[in-house]
Formats: C-alpha cells, structure tokens, sequence
C-alpha cells in the first residue's frame, strides 16, 4: 500500500465517520441477520502502514455472496454485506471506515463511489452496499479501531460479477 491509498483511506474514512453518525438503525445487534455477514477474525494487528493478517466467515451468502478464504468477495447481484470483528483476547475491533480502488479496467469507478454506499457505521459492524453497478474488481481497505485505540486496515477485493439473464 502506498501513500496515496492511506491518504485516501484516511479520507474515505474520516468522511464516513461523519456520515455514519447520521445513521439510523445501525445497531449491530439488531441488524437483519439474513442479510450476507463476514466476520473477519483477526491473527495480528499492524498500523496503518501494512495490512493486518485475517481469517474471514460468510454467513448468509446465499446466491448475493461469495468469499474464499482470504476474504476476497464476488457479488452477483445487489445486496447489503454486514462487517463484523470478532474480539480476540482482551481486545475488542470496530470498523470505523471503508475505501475502494478499482483494481481492473472494467469502468471508470476508481473509488468505488458508482458501486458502494454506507449503510450504518456502528455499534460493531459496518454495513455496505453493492448496488453492482459495473462487473468490476476492487480493493478495498476497512479502517479498524481496537479497544485500546490502535487503528489498524485489512484490504481483501470484491469483484462484482452479474448474473447474466
């Protein structure tokens, strides 16, 4: 990761910071649960300089959601996808924020701004949705905060794959 992906990380995220504290129901506890969930567990924390080794759950994929084990996403039609942390010893992890990059020449997304949008940033989880709206891949970066204030990204890709009729 260079310099200018953590400066537009940073920015990404401290934009939806700010937009997340206008959302409503972004309760993590009473969130759909149908909805597609990743759990991301992760096995070391690193700063903002390097990403942080995961493991990744999907729940709730259903014909929406895919994911293999290194936590890189297919999306096959609109959806919402729910961002959880699972706590890890005396820690607990937040997602705080999220940015794209395109990472394919499929389009001319290179933000992700024409495919994503937030739905809630809170109380645990982050919710986002992928209105598939190019058959693109993307990096993307979700900022993290532990309980002690460390913050902390993983950067798996979403490659949004359409069903063709």
């Amino acid at each position: 990761m260079n310099i200018r992906s953590i400066l537009l990380l940073a920015t990404s995220a401290a934009i939806l910071f700010t937009a997340s504290s206008n959302a409503q129901g972004s309760d993590s506890t009473s969130a759909a649960v149908t909805i597609p969930t990743v759990v991301v567990s992760l096995t070391n924390t690193y700063g903002l300089a390097a990403s942080s080794p995961a493991s990744f759950a999907l729940y709730n994929g259903g014909n929406a959601v895919a994911m293999d084990t290194n936590g890189n996403i297919t999306v096959t039609q609109p959806t919402d996808i729910r961002f959880v942390f699972a706590n890890s010893g005396n820690y607990q992890f937040r997602p705080i924020g999220i940015s794209f990059e395109q990472t394919d020449s499929n389009g001319s997304d290179q933000t992700g701004a024409q495919n994503f949008s937030i739905g809630g940033v809170g109380n645990g989880a982050l919710i986002l949705h992928d209105n598939l709206q190019t058959a693109s891949s993307f990096e993307y970066s979700i900022v993290f905060q532990r309980s002690d204030g460390f913050l902390g990204i993983i950067d798996p890709q979403i490659r949004n794959n359409p069903i063709m009729k």
